[in-house]
């Protein structure tokens, strides 16, 4: 929806700002609970940031591209 791609525009202010592994699971859940409203679920959620991490090896632009891209 138009909504989420707005409020994705607008954390990328944010994502420049990501130092650390707890930061971006901030923006993360900050754009899965956008994304999903009343059907967010931490558990899964948790999945999904760990996956991230775990693929790009510190470089918190590149999570953030991850995660943008797989909600698109």
């Amino acid at each position: 929806p138009d909504d989420l791609k707005n409020f994705v525009k607008e954390s990328v202010v944010n994502e420049a700002e990501i130092e650390s592994d707890e930061e971006f699971k901030e923006y993360a859940y900050g754009i899965l609970q956008k994304a999903f409203g009343d059907d967010f679920d931490e558990a899964k959620a948790d999945e999904v940031v760990n996956g991230i991490l775990g693929k790009s090896d510190g470089d918190y632009g590149k999570a953030a591209g991850i995660l943008q891209s797989s909600l698109a």
